[in-house]
């Protein structure tokens, strides 16, 4: 990935000084729901390159690779839900793509899950057919792939990441990443992004 670089004058020397932003790909197994939330954020200080792929967590690694083939990044980001995958296949996903040095993201049961927790802490097990229905009840109208769903959130977001940081400590002890109901890590991308937002 190219970074960019400006030059500056400091008195009558001229000097290089080369501005590097980190560049960050964020490979999302939803191809518009997650994808349009995380480019919704405005992050002038990184290269954001947000892709959606509509593949499942057990080849979502398999996946990202060709954008990896021309491209280098500093910090790459996988982002899947637990949904219908399989327990050891879902657990197997998580495994590789950590020992890869990439980030899982993940949500169980779905990623609607991070946008439930704006709204309040979920402590009983969801399916994802529950976890939509306690979203539409805060969000009537309600539908996957709706465009502005960071800005309806947003100001609620640290509550959010708040909920996320309780489920994730309650859930620390479960050894099993496919067990872990409710529990969302989006949070770690989103305070990643929230660094370089414009100040």
């Amino acid at each position: 990935m190219s970074r960019k670089g400006y030059f500056k004058n400091k008195g009558k020397r001229k000097k290089d000084i080369r501005e590097i932003l980190p560049s960050i790909l964020i490979v999302c197994e939803g191809e518009k729901t997650e994808k349009l939330y995380f480019e919704a954020f405005e992050v002038p200080n990184a290269h954001v390159r947000v892709e959606g792929e509509g593949r499942g967590a057990n080849v979502l690694l398999e996946a990202a690779r060709k954008y990896l083939k021309n491209d280098e990044y500093d910090q790459i980001w996988l982002v899947f839900d637990k949904d219908e995958v399989k327990d050891q296949d879902f657990n197997n996903a998580i495994n590789k793509i950590e020992s890869k040095g990439y980030n899982a993201i993940y949500s169980n049961p779905c990623f609607e899950l991070w946008y439930l927790l704006h709204f309040s802490f979920q402590q009983s097990t969801l399916s994802k057919e529950e976890c939509l229905k306690k979203l539409k009840s805060k969000i009537p109208k309600y539908e996957k792939n709706i465009e502005d769903m960071y800005e309806r959130l947003k100001d609620k977001i640290e509550v959010a990441i708040k909920n996320a940081k309780k489920l994730e400590e309650q859930k620390k002890d479960i050894n099993s990443y496919s067990k872990k109901n409710p529990y969302t890590n989006v949070y770690k991308l989103v305070e990643e992004l929230r660094k370089y937002e414009r100040k």
